[in-house]
């Protein structure tokens, strides 16, 4: 069963107002949370490649989703590792896919892929994350649901820190 995951208004990477950002619509099914995307002129570093720390945003972003679906908190990130492997074409299709490995007390570790169209690795990455301090949440909550029709935001708050 795929579901949908929540998006903000904001945000570089999911915000569905941000007209410089991503929009990206992030998906979970039992074995990942993933997102497809084609990147734009606009999101490069050299001509006709996609920006490296805009790799690492949409990987980041990937991963918080991770931690955030696995575990049911909203999280943020402690720690962030990328590997690059190949180059990221602007224009191309991609697909980013993260998996929570471990969740240890509160800390959660994940790994995330970016591949291309033929499903190579273009990048790699692994992340810790922690739990959003629950008085942070309902502030954040405000930004990150604003389609309480596809998402339940209580979903993500109802763990006890």
């Amino acid at each position: 069963m795929v579901e949908h995951l929540p998006y903000s208004r904001g945000c570089f990477v999911c915000g569905v107002e941000n007209t410089n950002g991503f929009g990206l619509r992030f998906h979970a099914d039992a074995e990942a949370v993933y997102a497809e995307f084609t990147p734009g002129q606009q999101h490069a570093g050299y001509p006709g490649l996609l920006h490296g720390g805009a790799i690492a945003a949409i990987l980041d972003e990937a991963m918080f989703w991770a931690a955030t679906h696995g575990s049911g908190r909203m999280h943020v990130s402690v720690d962030l590792s990328v590997r690059y492997r190949s180059k990221v074409l602007v224009g191309e299709p991609h697909r980013v896919e993260a998996r929570l490995v471990l969740a240890r007390g509160p800390v959660c570790k994940t790994e995330a892929s970016l591949l291309d169209a033929a499903g190579e690795v273009c990048v790699t990455a692994t992340g810790k994350f922690m739990p959003l301090p629950q008085e942070e949440v309902p502030h954040v909550l405000a930004d990150f649901f604003p389609d309480p029709e596809t998402v339940d935001p209580e979903r993500y708050v109802l763990h006890a820190p």
